[in-house]
Formats: C-alpha cells, sequence, structure tokens
C-alpha cells in the first residue's frame, strides 16, 4: 500500500489548506464559492497593481490570476487527499473481511456506502470520505487498491503549486489502467461463459466460492484484479474438461449428463443413496437423467478422486460437484436403481396397440408356401396335407431356444414342455400337433396361437418394453442388455370363445456382452393379453402386466 507521510503541522498551518477544510468536495456551490473568495483575497492582496494590470491587459491578467488562485485550491485538495489516502485505504481493507462471504458486487456496494459514511476522525466536526473523495475515486480504491509500498514526502506549496495534484494523478493513474484491463477481462470472460458455456450469473456467482483465490483469501474477490483471474480460473476449467472429451469420454458425458440435473433430481438421487427408495412422481426427463447417470457410474473409478475433483469442481455446481464424488463411494447403486427403473417403466410404457395388430393376422403367410424356410422342414411338411395351415413364422422356430409352454384347457393341462435349448423338427412338428388338438376346429385361432408362440411375436412385448425405454431413458445402457427374457408361456382356454395367452418374463439386469445376472433380486413380470371371439372373428382386449418379485 502506498503510504503518503506529510507534515501535518504544516498542513494545519497552510492558509490555503484551511480554507479547504471542511469543504465539501463534492458540492459544486460550495467549491465555486471557495474559488471566488480565494481569487477576491489574492487581488486585494495588490489591489492596485492587480487593476491597472488587469486594465492593460484588457483583463487576460485577472483570467490568469484566477487560473493560477484556482489551481491552488485544488492543489489543496489533492493535498487532502493524499493526507487522509493512508486512512481511507485501512478502513476499506478492515471492511472486506466483513463482506468476505458475500457475492463480490454485493460486497463491493456494501464497502462503498460505509466508506462514505464513515468519519475521517473521531472529531464531532470531522468530515466524511465522500465529503474528501469524489465517489468514482472511493470505487477505484475499492476494486483496485495499490500494493506497491513506497513513501512520498508533500511537497512545499510555494514552490510547485501543481506537485500536490500530479501526485494525486499519478497515484491514480495506474488503477484506473489496470481496473479498466480487468473489467475488459472480466466482459470477454463472462461472454464465454454466457454463451459458449451456458451458464447465467446465478450459476457464475455461485462457482466463486470454490476457487483458488477464493480459498486463499476470501475478501480478495472484492478487489477487481483477483476477480478477473477468478473468472479466468473458471473458463480454464472448462477448456481443460473439454480436453477430456477423448482422454476420458465417459467422464466427460457423465459431467456434461450431471450439469444438467436440476437439485430437486438430485436431492431424489440422494435419497435413493440414503434408503434405497425413489419417489413415483418423477417426470420423464429425471427419470431419464437418473438412469444414465448410474448406468455410467463404473467409469468413475478409473480415475482417481484428485483428478476427478479438478474436472468437477468448477465446471459443475456445488451440489452437483458432490454427488459425483458420493457416487464414486457408492459403487453398488447401479443394479438397483435400474431394476426400479424397469419394474416402473414396464407398467408404463408397453404400447397401447392391440395383439392382433402386432401379430398381423391378415398377412401371415403359410410355411408351405414360403421357400426361405428350413429344407427338411419344407419336405415333411409338403409331405403331410395336415401341415397346410403351419404358418412360416411357426416354422421358422427350428433350432431356436423355446421357454416352457404349457397349453391348459378349462383347467386341464393338455400338454407340457420344458425349456429347450434348440428346437428339433421333430419337437416342432409335436408342437404344432398339441395346438391343433388345443385350437379343435377353429383354424383361425391356430393361427394365431402358432404366431403368438413365433420368435417375433412371442417377443412383442419385450421389443416393446426395450422401445419405451429407449424414450423414456434416452437409449439403452451397457447394462440393459437384454431387458427382459421369457421365462414362460401360458395358453388357458377358459371357455370355447375365450382364451387367455399368459407370457412370463424374467427381468434382467445384464452387462453387455456378459450372461451373469448382476441384480440382487430376481423380478418377474407377467403380461396376460385374452382373446375373445365375437361374431365369428377373434379380438384381442388390453392386456394387464403384474410384477412379481422371485
Amino acid at each position: 500500500m502506498i503510504f503518503y507521510e506529510f507534515n501535518i503541522r504544516r498542513f494545519e498551518r497552510d492558509p490555503v489548506l484551511e480554507k479547504i477544510k471542511h469543504l465539501n468536495i463534492n458540492n459544486r456551490k460550495a467549491k465555486k464559492q471557495i474559488f471566488k473568495e480565494h481569487f477576491r483575497e489574492c487581488f486585494k492582496q495588490s489591489y492596485a497593481r492587480n487593476f491597472i494590470l488587469s486594465l492593460l491587459t484588457f483583463g487576460y491578467y485577472s483570467i490568469k490570476l484566477y487560473k493560477k488562485t484556482r489551481l491552488q485550491i485544488i492543489n489543496a485538495l489533492a493535498a487532502r487527499k493524499l493526507r487522509y489516502y493512508y486512512d481511507l485505504q485501512t478502513k476499506i481493507e478492515n471492511m472486506r473481511s466483513v463482506y468476505a462471504d458475500k457475492a463480490p458486487r454485493f460486497a463491493m456496494n456494501a464497502i462503498f456506502m460505509r466508506i462514505q459514511c464513515e468519519k475521517i476522525t473521531d472529531a464531532e466536526d470531522a468530515l466524511e470520505f465522500k465529503a474528501i473523495y469524489y465517489p468514482s475515486e472511493i470505487l477505484l480504491f475499492i476494486t483496485n487498491p495499490i500494493s506497491i509500498e513506497r513513501k512520498v514526502k508533500a511537497p512545499r506549496y510555494d514552490q510547485k503549486l501543481n506537485r500536490c495534484l500530479r501526485s494525486w494523478q499519478e497515484l491514480k493513474k495506474k488503477p484506473r489502467a489496470n481496473q479498466y484491463r480487468q473489467i475488459e477481462t472480466i466482459n470477454r470472460c463472462n461472454e464465454i461463459l454466457t454463451k459458449d458455456y451456458h451458464l447465467n450469473h446465478k450459476q457464475i456467482h455461485e462457482r466463486f466460492p470454490r476457487t483458488q483465490v477464493y480459498q486463499k483469501n476470501r475478501s480478495l474477490l472484492s478487489r477487481m484484479r483477483y476477480l478477473s483471474r477468478t473468472f479466468q480460473e473458471i473458463v480454464i476449467a472448462y477448456q481443460d474438461l473439454d480436453e477430456t472429451r477423448e482422454t476420458h469420454s465417459d467422464i466427460y458425458e457423465m459431467i456434461q449428463m450431471l450439469s444438467k440435473a436440476s437439485k430437486s433430481e438430485i436431492r431424489h438421487l440422494f435419497n435413493y443413496l440414503e434408503n434405497r427408495e425413489l419417489p413415483d412422481k418423477l417426470s420423464r426427463d429425471s427419470r431419464k437423467r437418473l438412469i444414465q447417470l448410474s448406468s455410467k457410474q463404473e467409469c468413475l473409478q478409473e480415475i482417481s478422486a484428485e483428478e476427478l475433483h479438478s474436472l468437477s469442481n468448477l465446471t459443475l455446481s456445488s451440489y452437483q460437484a458432490n454427488f459425483l464424488l458420493l457416487m464414486r463411494d457408492v459403487p453398488h447403486i447401479t443394479p438397483n436403481l435400474l431394476k426400479w427403473a424397469f419394474s416402473e417403466s414396464t407398467l408404463k410404457v408397453i404400447a397401447p396397440k392391440s395383439f392382433m395388430e402386432q401379430i398381423q393376422v391378415q398377412s401371415r403367410m403359410k410355411a408351405i408356401h414360403d421357400p426361405h424356410i428350413d429344407p427338411v422342414i419344407l419336405t415333411l411338411i409338403k409331405s403331410d396335407p395336415v401341415y397346410n395351415l403351419m404358418t412360416s413364422s411357426f416354422a421358422r422356430e427350428i433350432h431356436r431356444e423355446w421357454a416352457p409352454l404349457h397349453l391348459i384347457t378349462q383347467g386341464t393341462m393338455l400338454f407340457e414342455l420344458p425349456h429347450i435349448d434348440a428346437l428339433s423338427d421333430e419337437t416342432l412338428l409335436h408342437v404344432y400337433h398339441e395346438l391343433r388338438k388345443f385350437a379343435g376346429e377353429d383354424d383361425e385361432l391356430l393361427e394365431i396361437i402358432q404366431e403368438a408362440l413365433s420368435q417375433t411375436r412371442k417377443n412383442a412385448f419385450q421389443s416393446a418394453v426395450e422401445e419405451g425405454i429407449e424414450q423414456l431413458f434416452g437409449g439403452l445402457s451397457d447394462y440393459l442388455l437384454p431387458i427382459l427374457s421369457i421365462y414362460d408361456v401360458r395358453l388357458d382356454r377358459k371357455e370355447m370363445d375365450q382364451v387367455d395367452i399368459i407370457y412370463s418374463f424374467q427381468q434382467l439386469i445384464l452387462r453387455q456382452g456378459e450372461k451373469r445376472t448382476i441384480s440382487e433380486e430376481g423380478r418377474q413380470t407377467l403380461i396376460t393379453q385374452p382373446l375373445i371371439k365375437e361374431a365369428g372373428v377373434w379380438i384381442s382386449l388390453d392386456h394387464h402386466i403384474d410384477n412379481l418379485t422371485l
């Protein structure tokens, strides 16, 4: 801090300084009045000489004398400012610690308002700082205090009238130049953060307490120089994050995704980490973001806590950064959260399209007319006219994995087939015969249940769930392959004109490329599809879903 040593006794004895000792510099009328009074006094000291010289020079001498006396007052005012400059800086520095926890703009304004009301001494007739300094000068030394320590002695006023004025102007010159440059830096960084990184002013100010400048000294942000450094530090943090797009792409995507999560969403997931329970009323975007965050959790183990902190400390809000570090310490939230999401989605995601429309009754092709099926099956079908009603989709089931099948008529089990890894041609024909017995003389029902048991049709619900979850969560994560696995199929003919097709799906959470189930407990989804016959035509009613815990 610049410290000016002045001869206080000279300051008190000097007649010019004595005149402006109680002058309010911001009072224009008082300043004009003191200029006139000082000019009159100086003019009267040699009245005859000054009057004659003014007449001879047609008033030019009077104007020159007025400028000289005016400069004496201005120089005296500058001397008074230098006299109390150290006290002003001391007051400002004491107030910085009081408003250290406030936003920089609020702190600067608060210090500015308090300084104007402060007196220079404890005397009753002492002036306030706002009577000695202009508001722009007070604000300049609040935002840009001079940190270079030097000493300047007060000059003799009768030697150089403008010596103090020049000293005061030099005193303000460097801080003002620095302030202009720092404001330009702040504006440029602020534009980058708002336009390129989509931060508003509240989000920018929220990151200030986590910068290195603030950690070093909280009161420094009320100085323009350190405030510009803080803005630069935030911009550099985002630039460093952009550089990790190639080296740590998963971390980059997770931080970008987490930056869009609201405080309420983070609170819901915090609640889940503690209680393993999530509220039922979550918006689609919230569910999507929570699932995407948890499904990428494993990438947090690939990076150290220090590196993760440096990447997320300033690029995320405080609650987002804290949650990211918490996720790293809780490694088993993904399966449980996905399991909850699957059970919720199966009740709401399946498309309302009717089952009969999904199996496309009118466009079914007979196996006997399909040249692309297995040649062995095609030869067997053509050799016996009883297979004329076998559909092409059902004939393609050969060599495929088949879930257990149960055919029930009015509570009586007619046929039961266990799980088969690869369906042989003999078993396929045997199942066809059992389906004929189940359908009786109803050829349309025989075609419908063949389509219902074929690979593409019995997975119609599974595909609908996968498509719905992909829409709901914005894509399938590494854990969503597969979502549901066919577990059992039951055909229950309660009456001649009513058949229930019951699909049993086992809900699995698998890592991509692995066959090992990672969910802690299994879940089974029962989808019951009722079919009824009205006016000689089979139609499908709305299905209903039951989720069971195994």
